[in-house]
């Protein structure tokens, strides 16, 4: 049986945040009550890729408590407010977030991979260093290339055990 190819088009990160500035009504759309602001909780950021004609891009959502000339309004209450086509034009420490974690290039400096088979080839790679580096030595080129296959095959059939909606079948 075939195997799709799946495409992946975005990469979506959720995380809680606490001591970020609090948003005020002009970085958010400008058309609160004066003093009006958003102290963060939570934020979202998505990374869509470039797609045919619409280029890459990427969009937050902040949720936070609202507060009212520094005071925090309704505790137990929050509120989302939405930035887009950033990050260029948002409020600096929210553009510094976008930039953070922006995913365009893995903490090993390789490109994110754009499928399965790409990134069992990369989980492999990574496993393979680890080893390598524990012990002190590397492999030799016919012996890593072995292993790595090896790797390889045990990661499809791990992988392909799971269910689509994650976990052991």
């Amino acid at each position: 049986m075939n195997q799709p190819t799946r495409t992946p088009y975005c990469t979506k990160i959720r995380y809680g945040i606490s001591g970020a500035p609090t948003l005020t009504e002009d970085e958010m759309d400008g058309n609160h009550a004066p003093g009006v602001g958003v102290a963060p909780v939570l934020i979202e950021l998505v990374y869509t890729d470039a797609l045919k004609d619409r280029p890459a891009s990427v969009a937050a959502s902040v949720t936070g408590v609202w507060t009212r000339f520094g005071k925090r309004e309704q505790p137990e209450r929050t509120v989302t407010t939405h930035f887009r086509n950033g990050p260029d034009g948002w409020p600096e420490w929210l553009a510094e977030e976008a930039r953070l974690h922006e995913p365009a290039v893995s903490s090993a400096g390789r490109a994110p991979a754009t499928n399965h088979t790409d990134l069992r080839e990369q989980i492999a790679e990574a496993a393979l260093a680890a080893v390598e580096t524990a012990l002190g030595d590397t492999l030799l080129p016919d012996a890593r290339a072995e292993a790595l296959a090896t790797a390889a095959v045990a990661l499809n059939d791990t992988l392909t055990g799971m269910r689509y909606q994650g976990g052991p079948r």
